[in-house]
């Protein structure tokens, strides 16, 4: 999908509910197109952006890291370098993990626990480890989730 049609389908709707209130529905959408679109990264940018409006830094940083990575234009990897460096200044020592938004569902113990949904992290915190598994596997790409944290660093899913 070339870049007008990542704007079309994903960037320009998201942003629209987003202004509209429907926050979880532009999440979603957004969701979408990173999935379907290979880690786009204007799709990524612009979910950065919207986490940190949200006040979900953690989260926003990684989604800047995506963008920065995956974004073919200068300008448009200035915009998310620029982003980490408002969380950088915002959280001088370390981005404190304040909330996680699950992608799908969370899985302890075989059982589906919680579906797209935001949450503290001090409520899942070791949680993934609760069945006995030694290691998560990605759902999406099949590589090894980070254990620290359970997220993919190939495609940026959350278990």
């Amino acid at each position: 999908m070339d870049w007008k049609s990542i704007n079309t389908s994903f960037v320009h709707p998201a942003r629209e509910l987003y202004g509209q209130g429907r926050k979880k529905e532009a999440f979603a959408l957004l969701d979408e197109g990173l999935k379907t679109q290979n880690q786009d990264g204007y799709i990524a940018l612009t979910l950065a952006e919207l986490l940190e409006n949200e006040g979900m830094d953690e989260e926003a940083k990684r989604y800047y890291n995506i963008a920065v990575q995956k974004l073919p234009m200068q300008k448009w990897k200035n915009q998310a370098r620029e982003g980490l460096e408002r969380l950088k200044r915002k959280h001088p020592h370390q981005i404190e993990d304040k909330n996680i938004i699950v992608h799908g569902d969370l899985i302890i113990g075989g059982k589906t626990i919680i579906s797209d949904s935001v949450l503290n992290r001090s409520q899942i915190i070791g949680s993934n480890k609760v069945d006995g598994s030694k290691s998560a596997t990605c759902r999406n790409c099949g590589n090894k989730l980070n254990p620290k944290d359970d997220h993919c660093s190939t495609c940026g899913t959350i278990r």
